[in-house]
């Protein structure tokens, strides 16, 4: 039988993140969206690189739908910011990202104005882990085979510099990343292995910020070989709890 492993804490801040995510600046608008002569205003928006990660939405019905329309078909669009924001740039164009999208929308209250949210579908955490990404060959290492998947977005509320715990392991779930935590005598250990992979995730870029405004957005890379790894090396060298 093995001994149990002891269990060193890093010197790591814990992920203080609450749910549920609200993709919005409570200060007011952080910009607008104009797309063929229609402008809408923007409630929260993230981009990775010239794509967009998030959108957050509120205007007429109309203008609403007839921007995301534009988007879908992979037109440009252009971003500006309000002047009580800081962004680098003045305006920035950005089109769709190569990945399905999710969107939501609703009307609200004795408002004629509609509320669109759309975000990559890799930021779902359900649809990650109901549908199994495809296996392939590591491109360094013969006879291995790992899961093949696009990178994930884990969102945060704008107040919190970190997410919930369980988003960030969900989609490391969703990755298919084996995770050991699970123990019912010890609850703890879900935010000990959630906080000490994040941080040094983060060091070892497996993960990054997104430039955003109204929200916090992380992009988290898909090299699930990697972030094995990094789990292996947690458990022996006692920085993942384990027995």
């Amino acid at each position: 039988m093995l001994a149990p492993r002891t269990f060193s804490s890093p010197m790591t801040s814990m992920l203080a993140g609450t749910l549920p995510v609200r993709p919005i600046n409570p200060t007011g608008f952080v910009g607008t969206i104009e797309q063929d002569g229609q402008v809408v205003n923007v409630a929260a928006i993230a981009f990775d690189e010239s794509q967009i990660a998030l959108m957050s939405l509120i205007g007429r019905d109309t203008s609403v739908s007839a921007v995301l329309a534009q988007i879908w078909k992979k037109k440009e669009a252009v971003f500006r910011h309000a002047e009580t924001v800081a962004w680098p740039d003045a305006s920035q164009v950005f089109k769709r990202g190569d990945y399905n999208y999710k969107q939501f929308a609703t009307q609200l209250p004795h408002l004629k104005l509609t509320h669109a949210i759309a975000i990559p579908l890799t930021s779902h955490i359900g649809e990650g882990i109901l549908q199994a990404p495809h296996m392939g060959k590591h491109p360094h290492l013969e006879e291995v085979r790992i899961p093949e998947s696009g990178a994930r977005y884990v969102l945060g509320n704008l107040q919190e510099e970190t997410p919930h715990a369980l988003s960030f392991l969900g989609h490391l779930r969703a990755l298919r990343v084996v995770l050991l935590y699970r123990d019912d005598a010890h609850p703890e250990r879900l935010q000990m292995w959630a906080s000490a992979l994040w941080h040094r995730g983060l060091q070892r870029s497996l993960l990054a910020p997104l430039p955003a405004l109204g929200v916090h957005m992380w992009k988290i890379q898909p090299d699930v070989y990697q972030w094995n790894a990094l789990v292996a090396q947690g458990v022996q060298e006692g920085w993942l709890p384990w027995e």
